[in-house]
């Protein structure tokens, strides 16, 4: 029998899908058991809540994932896939393919883990949410790193962490600088992977409820202390790790403990400390063959046994050694598929490479061509600026003559038709001075970079605009947080850009609304946000706002008038600065531009 949608189903749906969330970490049968009665309730609605659907076949994805179940994880993944894909919920196809990636990469299923992931780097540029991109990125260096192309790697989590700085998400950039970490190891570059294991850490104990990624950074930097040599520093951060591991209090990463426990045994043994070793090589055993780790159960039936060799307890060892010849075996035919989804992901990765270069030496090949079109571009720019303002301008001073030539009488009687024909010849000015801003951003790929003081720039936004805020009843609030105020950027742009921002919020937010421009910023990059608290943007319309010439449908009959291109210059201008930009907003509640750029480039770079 059906039942009728209503808001206290909705909230309850809702309700169990967060909680579900919350929990599909520290237990996931439990969220399965949540996400399952919202998927049951979300079913029931008439018609179905496809949103708490899609919600609920997703958590039920991730806490199977957590389960190691991947069967049930695949096919929960790809149902919550197929309703995003049908609601249009492009974040939610983003996050089933992120998943459905570290799935595949969980059975060593290299070459179809690489597919999903560049579908999740298509659909970050298509969302243009920087974070996403970043996900991708490192993901993808997961794989580079699994199937040893570690300097590949590198590379790929460079640009990850560019983002997660600028995003200041701590957590992202923690799990980029750790996989840093373990590449520059495999490359024996050991002070690079100290400094990014180091890094790593102090950045996750900067989150909350972090004590897992703790203890994985910890026992990451024991890795590096034990290739250096340095055994003593090595089971001090292995000891650390195992110590968070424990009050972490998961199964679910009980692999990475096993790990852990295995390098502390051979640092015991590295260290003299025989006998410690020989208990801890134990433990890891018995806890390696409860959770079906051959590999680790391998590694130390082998130790144990040339332990009991060197004590001429033959008998012991000559046991651990037929277990470790069996267990080798199975490991060594594990290994041979493994290394067949290996090679072809090496084998796709290659092909992706390949098709980068070939587009660099297109790109070389075009660079003379681009130029001397360039050049054309500026000719026209000039030539379109002369042909276009100048009869404008002529018409507006005829227009003032005309003025000044009718009598009071006839001013007063055509005053709204002169009025008119003012406005209209104004906007017609604007647009064309729009169109060729426009243009020439478009023709040039590097702005002017110089020393700026951004405080100063930051107080000349603030003085052009304040009184048309006060004039409109709008509060406008600036806060600034800066690191260093000089600058390396090019101002003309960035004050055309930070001032297109403030004109929409003002425009679009009413009486008695309010405006706030933070300026903030990272090591790396110089932040900007504009809030308002305006009329906002529906969800289907803010992946067009940044087209030229599109204005959001519910602006195109109000008051409000423009030439819809500043939102595309303003974008441009911050590509040309190698930044990115976003946009949040709700319908009602108003909305949030952010764009970040990098400060530190100087102008003879």
């Amino acid at each position: 029998m059906s039942i009728d949608p209503s808001t206290e189903k909705t909230e309850r749906i809702n309700a169990l899908n967060s909680e579900s969330r919350t929990l599909r970490d520290s237990d996931p049968i439990q969220s399965s058991a949540l996400a399952s009665e919202a998927l049951t309730m979300a079913k029931q609605c008439n018609p179905p809540h496809g949103l708490g659907m899609a919600q609920s076949y997703y958590h039920l994805a991730f806490a199977s994932y957590r389960q190691g179940k991947v069967e049930d994880a695949l096919e929960h993944a790809f149902a919550a896939l197929g309703q995003y894909n049908e609601l249009g919920e492009r974040q939610g196809e983003f996050d089933c393919n992120f998943l459905i990636g570290y799935v595949y990469i969980g059975i060593d299923n290299y070459s179809t883990a690489l597919g999903f992931f560049m579908r999740c780097l298509k659909l970050a540029e298509e969302i243009k949410l920087p974070v996403n991109l970043a996900k991708s990125y490192h993901s993808i260096a997961i794989i580079q790193s699994q199937t040893g192309e570690h300097a590949q790697a590198i590379e790929s989590n460079q640009r990850a962490i560019a983002v997660f700085r600028a995003e200041n998400d701590q957590l992202g950039l923690a799990a980029a600088l750790n996989s840093c970490c373990i590449d520059y190891r495999h490359l024996g570059q050991l002070e690079d992977a100290l400094q990014c294991g180091e890094e790593s850490y102090r950045c996750v104990c900067q989150t909350e409820n972090s004590t897992y990624w703790q203890a994985t950074s910890l026992s990451t930097i024991g890795e590096v202390y034990w290739a250096k040599g340095e055994y003593a520093s090595a089971l001090e951060k292995f000891e650390s790790s195992l110590e968070l591991f424990a009050k972490s209090r998961s199964n679910n990463y009980m692999l990475e403990q096993i790990e852990t426990l295995y390098h502390k045994a051979n640092c015991l043994l590295a260290l003299g400390r025989e006998d410690e070793s020989l208990q801890t090589f134990a433990e890891t055993l018995t806890n390696a063959v409860q959770y079906q780790s051959k590999r680790i159960a391998s590694y130390c039936h082998r130790e144990i046994a040339k332990i009991y060799e060197s004590r001429q307890q033959f008998d012991k060892a000559y046991d651990h050694f037929r277990f470790f010849h069996q267990f080798d075996k199975q490991v060594f035919d594990e290994d041979k598929t493994k290394q067949v989804t290996k090679l072809e992901a090496v084998y796709r990765l290659q092909q992706i490479q390949s098709e980068v270069e070939h587009q660099k030496t297109l790109r070389e090949q075009d660079r003379l061509h681009f130029e001397q079109i360039s050049a054309l571009t500026s000719k026209f720019i000039r030539n379109l600026t002369h042909d276009l303002k100048n009869p404008l301008t002529i018409i507006l001073l005829l227009l003032e003559n005309l003025e000044t030539r009718l009598g009071h009488e006839a001013q007063e009687k055509y005053s709204d038709i002169l009025e008119k024909a003012r406005r209209n010849l104004n906007r017609m000015n604007y647009l064309i001075v729009d169109l060729l801003e426009l243009t020439k951003l478009e023709s040039k790929r590097e702005n002017k970079l110089t020393s700026v003081d951004i405080r100063e720039l930051i107080h000349n936004v603030e003085d052009n605009w304040s009184n048309s805020a006060r004039e409109r009843h709008i509060k406008l609030t600036f806060q600034t947080q800066l690191i260093d105020p000089i600058v390396y950027i090019d101002p003309d742009q960035i004050t055309r850009a930070f001032e297109n921002l403030i004109s929409n919020a003002i425009k679009y937010t009413p009486s008695g609304g309010s405006i706030t421009i933070e300026t903030q910023q990272s090591a790396e990059m110089l932040i900007f946000k504009v809030s308002d608290t305006g009329i906002g943007i529906p969800a289907a319309e803010i992946s067009n706002i940044f087209l030229p010439f599109y204005r959001v449908q519910q602006h195109r009959h109000d008051a409000a008038e423009g030439t819809g291109l500043g939102l595309a210059i303003v974008e441009l201008i911050i590509k040309n600065h190698h930044g990115t930009i976003s946009v949040e907003s709700e319908v009602n509640q108003g909305s949030t531009f952010r764009f970040a750029i990098p400060w530190r480039t100087t102008a003879n770079d």
